[in-house]
């Protein structure tokens, strides 16, 4: 590696720093949200969003840092104040590996709000949110 692509690399670092700093700062500023873990091998952000009812579809929020480095802090911001309270996707493995819901025909969703509706397995397994669940696959 050249000096200057060194002092490149390492100036990227630095900028990069400064935008997880101001994003953290940002959130401990906010009365909304709120940083209660770093997971996936300290790849993503786990958000906790105060102004939803716990264990409810949206109170914790997944950020991947790359984007915290990425995009402007002033649209991650935006973002987050203003989402929807829908899952923007869907993702389930009943095909035999895990794909996304929203291009399957009736057919298939039709297996999916079936298997989502019974108990499956050895044990009796209620999902979280399973109302939020059905009314998702119903919509799409």
């Amino acid at each position: 590696m050249t000096e200057s692509a060194a002092i490149e690399s390492k100036n990227k670092k630095k900028i990069r720093g400064i935008k997880i700093e101001a994003f953290c700062r940002a959130m401990e500023e906010s009365k909304r949200f709120d940083i209660i873990a770093v997971i996936k091998d300290n790849t993503v952000f786990v958000l906790e969003d105060s102004e939803k009812e716990k264990n409810s579809l949206g109170h914790q929020i997944e950020i991947d840092i790359d984007e915290v480095e990425t995009a402007p802090l002033d649209s991650i911001i935006a973002v987050l104040y203003g989402r929807p309270n829908v899952v923007v996707k869907g993702y389930t493995r009943i095909v035999g590996y895990y794909s996304g819901v929203s291009n399957w025909n009736k057919s298939k969703i039709g297996e999916l709000r079936d298997r989502a509706k019974g108990e499956y397995g050895t044990r009796k397994f209620k999902p979280v949110n399973q109302k939020s669940r059905l009314s998702y696959i119903d919509n799409h």
